[in-house]
């Protein structure tokens, strides 16, 4: 109980670094997970990078698309990746220039808070030049219908593992 006391007087009074944390300082005490997820992204720096551009939806059933990211990581039955530095954040493709591994902050996406992701795959029609930077990994094929094409910020926190 005192460190939760000790916590939210920190966070209270502390200034956040580039608004990483958007959230209602209620959430932090949810449960251990996302007090952890909250501690780790208070420390994250400055984003490297900031793109406007466009994203687009996929699922692992899509035309081409094997279940399996360009990683090799398996998304089949998950959106989510458990990354050791900012915990479980959604799934991308991106254009080969921005390595695997790499995290980014999506912000403007309609129905959503910013949140992270982790670039594990590439798309035939993502990159610069082409109709989208991101592609976001939803469950399925279907459930993207609606997401539709979207212009938002992208933020990147880190390049690569």
């Amino acid at each position: 109980m005192l460190f939760n006391v000790l916590l939210i007087l920190v966070i209270t009074f502390m200034p956040l670094k580039n608004e990483i944390v958007e959230k209602n300082y209620e959430h932090v005490f949810v449960g251990k997970e996302i007090r952890e997820n909250v501690e780790k992204q208070l420390n994250v720096k400055s984003s490297l990078q900031t793109i406007y551009g466009n994203l687009t939806g996929y699922g692992p059933d899509c035309v081409g698309c094997s279940g399996r990211t360009a990683s090799g990581y398996d998304v089949k039955n998950t959106i989510y990746y458990n990354d050791r530095e900012f915990g479980k954040i959604r799934i991308v493709a991106s254009d080969p220039s921005i390595p695997i591994g790499s995290i980014v902050k999506i912000t403007g996406l309609r129905g959503n808070d910013p949140f992270f992701a982790i670039v594990l795959d590439r798309g035939g029609d993502v990159g610069y030049g082409r109709l989208t930077l991101f592609d976001l990994l939803y469950p399925s094929e279907s459930s993207t219908e609606s997401h539709g094409i979207q212009k938002v910020r992208f933020d990147i926190y880190r390049y690569g593992y």
